[in-house]
């Protein structure tokens, strides 16, 4: 038996983000047995026979042979249904133990859809995940190298890093002078695809009498990474006055299959040559070093959006210390609204002048500590006494009011506040990385002057006041030089019963744990932490079904208990009815660190230094149309806008169906889909949408969250974006909000639910029931909905990162 997906959205998610195209049943019998095919690489069905052999037959060895005859037919195929992912993913995961007896455990529950690993898992998970690279089943990274956060977005990976200055040990300013070259005779050269860049042979002539250092880029993601690492090295040793040629003359052409990712279709050099283009334009720039490294990291992850199958999510960090504060948080801003009255801003934000942000590509916010909410607080005493203030005091204070302002005004939410004092930390065993290099694999070797700046970086970490960030989303804590994540989720909504919530929790941490002994870049960090995240969705659903609780009554309060929260502060207690729930929910945390500890145990490794999150979950939600992660349906009814490639055929389908379609303006070949979207929770009962619940009370969801699930020790934190109505909600008041409890939970992001026209779009467009029901009427046929974009992965609101603003 297996659950089905959701009808309309989650079969679009799976059809084109999980589900891959295999044999028929009848198919597979005509190679049943066969441990090798020879394919001619000239046959014009090459492509498709290739990718239906390799995704239904993981270990048939396909070996190109132009001598063999051609096919002369496509192959019969279907899409994978659940219970084909179930078994496959389960058969991946479970061979990276080759002593484990979970393959039945483990794909029972998938097939279920109690676990839901990640779409990392469920897109790339097969029997040959064991010779696989960890970062492309990992959800999340971090990463202080340009090239390092270049590769590891190639490999799918979000990725955080800190901006502090510090911290930056390459001034991208200072850069030697590059060149980007190419073969006249490339395949892209000649469709007029690529123009405007020289052969290498012409580089070398015009460049004769400088010092050279020419580099051939490899046709692969570590290629593509170790040309970024060229520049960056040489920057370091200071060789501002060399010529770097950079050769991509091997890159296959834009449209070539990429045989690791199902074949789908190769960007070509272009779009890093571009990339390559506009980071060289930093040399002899005036800005600050750390503004270089940011606008750097953009370029580059702009590049890796452009490829079409990879996302390109990060997170931007900088200590409020810092001198360039007030200039990062500025950073983004559409310039019109720089030097503006607020009530200026209002007026811009809310005409009707579409006014792109910038440096779109990152979630920025500012890293505080306790230090900072301690300034506050004194500064708030004296200024109502009347009492001078600190220049300390005054910075921290002019600081918060700024970003509120700008949360508020601009309508974006940012930026926003990372508490770095409140992340859970293990620093046991961080002295290595002064003797040993904290990146590098057997697949990616770096240079020995490129592993001596890992060490210095490393040392300036170590000396810093604060060594973890998070990822993208802000769900996991994570070592700045470099770590990863691998989190799954539980949808306890789709268990039978308490026994079979109890076996998912178990089996879900024994995944996550076997998924860290793959071989990976940070490999070192990856046995010193061994961090997983079990994370929930579909929570609203499994309290409604298993303890008829709406969220108000999971929120509510007994006015006359109180109790210790996961970060030591005194709150309300819930009530006796909502109690039920939340022991319930305590009672399976601490499955998860009993699992934890002992399997770490019969694996030899640690155990794992953080174990509970609640991450964002867009994708995973959506096959079964959930509620994703911790956060509150959007709206009753709405239209997801989703990207696709402006030459995909199926925008002609969608078209002609009715669905709306606009071309965006801000990124050339991109056009976005409207999807009618009604959640199922809102079939369900008393239900409270984003835009709905007060700030207050979904403060308080988030506290009860931590404090149930996360938990004092061995606890992430929930990544959930608070929405709110500025319509219903001033300046003063939101100010007052946040001031109040900001500080009382690990992580929030904060977004007005409003049209903003500084987002060209939003994923989300309100619809009121009429115009949901005409859109619905006039579509003859639910068609695939294309979410592989971390902008829609985060649509539940904790990463509202838009790639064409």
């Amino acid at each position: 038996m297996s659950r089905d997906f959701f009808p309309g959205m989650g079969q679009g998610v799976a059809e084109r983000t999980v589900a891959r195209l295999i044999l028929t049943e009848q198919a597979k019998l005509e190679w049943a047995g066969t441990t090798e095919v020879r394919l001619n690489p000239n046959d014009p069905r090459y492509r498709i026979w290739w990718s239906a052999l390799n995704l239904t037959f993981p270990l048939l060895k396909l070996t190109d042979d132009t001598t063999i005859k051609f096919m002369g037919r496509d192959p019969e195929t279907r899409r994978e249904r659940w219970a084909d992912v179930a078994l496959r993913v389960a058969e991946g995961n479970t061979s990276l133990d080759p002593n484990c007896f979970d393959l039945e455990d483990l794909r029972y529950h998938i097939a279920e859809g109690t676990i839901l690993l990640s779409g990392r898992h469920l897109q790339h998970g097969d029997i040959r995940q064991k010779d696989r690279p960890m970062e492309v089943f990992t959800n999340c990274s971090t990463a202080m190298f340009r090239s390092l956060t270049f590769k590891l977005l190639l490999s799918g990976s979000g990725v955080g890093s800190s901006y502090d200055d510090d911290l930056i040990t390459v001034d991208w300013t200072k850069q030697p002078k590059v060149v980007c070259t190419i073969s006249d005779s490339h395949a892209d050269v000649l469709s007029g695809l690529i123009t405007g860049y020289m052969t290498p042979r012409e580089a070398r002539h015009l460049y004769r009498d400088d010092e050279v250092i020419y580099h051939r880029v490899d046709d692969s993601r570590e290629g593509w990474a170790k040309a970024i690492e060229v520049i960056e090295e040489a920057t370091h040793r200071g060789l501002t006055d060399h010529v770097i040629i950079l050769d991509f003359s091997d890159v296959r052409g834009a449209g070539s299959p990429i045989k690791g990712m199902q074949n789908r279709p190769a960007s070509g050099p272009g779009p890093l040559m571009g990339a390559i283009t506009n980071v060289a334009r930093l040399r002899g720039s005036s800005m600050a070093p750390w503004k270089a490294a940011i606008f750097a990291d953009h370029y580059l992850a702009e590049c890796v959006l452009v490829g079409g199958a990879r996302r390109a999510a990060r997170i931007a960090t900088k200590f409020w210390k810092d001198k360039g504060i007030f200039d990062f948080i500025d950073l983004k801003r559409p310039l019109e609204y720089r030097g503006q009255p607020w009530d200026k801003v209002d007026e811009l934000a809310g005409d009707d002048t579409y006014r792109p942000s910038f440096l779109w590509s990152s979630n920025n916010s500012v890293a505080v500590d306790d230090e900072f909410y301690e300034c506050l607080r004194v500064a708030r005493q004296s200024r109502r006494l009347g009492m001078p203030l600190t220049d300390l005091q005054a910075w921290a204070w002019d600081l918060n009011e700024a970003m509120k302002r700008r949360q508020y005004h601009d309508l974006t939410g940012e930026t926003g506040f990372l508490n770095v004092s409140k992340l859970n930390v293990n620093k046991e065993g961080l002295d290595r990385y002064l003797l040993q290099p904290f990146a590098g694999s057997a697949k990616y070797q770096t240079s020995s002057y490129f592993q001596r700046m890992q060490i210095e970086l490393a040392e300036r970490v170590l000396a810093h006041s604060y060594q973890f960030i998070v990822n993208p989303c802000g769900e996991i804590v994570l070592f700045i030089l470099g770590a990863f994540c691998v989190i799954g989720d539980l949808a306890l909504f789709h268990a039978k019963d308490a026994h079979d919530e109890e076996l998912a929790v178990r089996q879900i941490t024994r995944a996550l744990i076997r998924t860290n002994l793959m071989p990976s870049i940070y490999e070192t960090e990856v046995k010193r932490t061994n961090r997983i995240g079990v994370s929930l969705t579909g929570i609203l659903e499994w309290a409604f079904d298993r303890y008829g609780l709406s969220f108000r009554d999971l929120i509510a309060f007994d006015p006359h208990e109180y109790m210790t929260d996961a970060n030591g502060e005194r709150m309300p207690a819930p009530t006796e009815k909502a109690l039920r729930f939340w022991l319930r929910m305590k009672h399976l945390a601490n499955i998860v660190d009993v699992e934890a500890e002992q399997y770490s145990a019969e694996l030899g490794v640690v155990a794992p230094h953080t174990r509970r999150t609640i991450k964002p979950a867009g994708t995973t939600s959506k096959l079964f149309g959930l509620t994703e992660g911790a956060h509150l349906p959007a709206l009753r009814e709405y239209l997801r806008w989703v990207q696709f490639r402006s030459d995909d055929p199926l925008l002609d389908d969608y078209r002609s169906k009715g669905y709306p379609v606009r071309e965006l303006k801000s990124y050339k070949g991109t056009t976005i889909v409207g999807f009618p979207t009604a959640p199922v929770i809102c079939t369900m009962g008393d239900v409270v949408t984003a835009g709905e619940a007060t700030p207050e009370e979904q403060f308080r969801w988030l506290r009860l969250l931590e404090t149930f699930w996360i938990g004092r020790e061995h606890g992430n934190q929930v990544s959930y974006t608070l929405k709110y109505d500025p319509k219903k909600v001033s300046f003063e008041q939101y100010s007052k909000v946040m001031d109040l409890n900001i500080n009382t939970v690990r992580a929030v992001s904060v977004l007005p639910q409003v049209e903003t026209l500084s987002y060209e779009y939003q994923p989300e467009e309100p619809l009121t029931k009429e115009r949901y029901e005409v859109i619905v009427a006039s579509i003859a046929d639910q068609m695939a909905e294309d979410v592989d974009k971390v902008h829609i992965d985060c649509a539940g609101g904790a990463c509202p990162v838009d790639f064409n603003k």
